[in-house]
């Protein structure tokens, strides 16, 4: 898997963002699985920190690596025909 931490803390931002936006700042985190445990501690360390507050948003390299911009192409051509979604 490619996601780092630091990718965990931004879509936990995100979410936050959106849920204060469309449900009152509700907001469902589920832990699933876990097979690298020291990526898996320092994931959820900087989940829970972001749901503190205890940092900023965090700085990523916005650049994807083709085989993620593959697999998204691939996801939105699929979805395509039942969702109004941008190419």
């Amino acid at each position: 898997m490619l996601l780092t931490a630091p990718g965990f803390a931004a879509l936990t931002e995100w979410a936050m963002t959106k849920a204060l936006a469309t449900a009152q700042g509700r907001l469902l985190l589920v832990l699933e699985g876990g097979y690298a445990l020291e990526a898996l501690a320092e994931s959820v360390k900087q989940v829970l920190y972001q749901l503190a507050h205890f940092q900023s948003r965090p700085q990523l390299d916005p650049t994807l690596n083709p085989q993620t911009e593959e697999e998204i192409s691939q996801v939105v051509k699929s979805l395509k025909p039942f969702w109004p979604l941008s190419s």
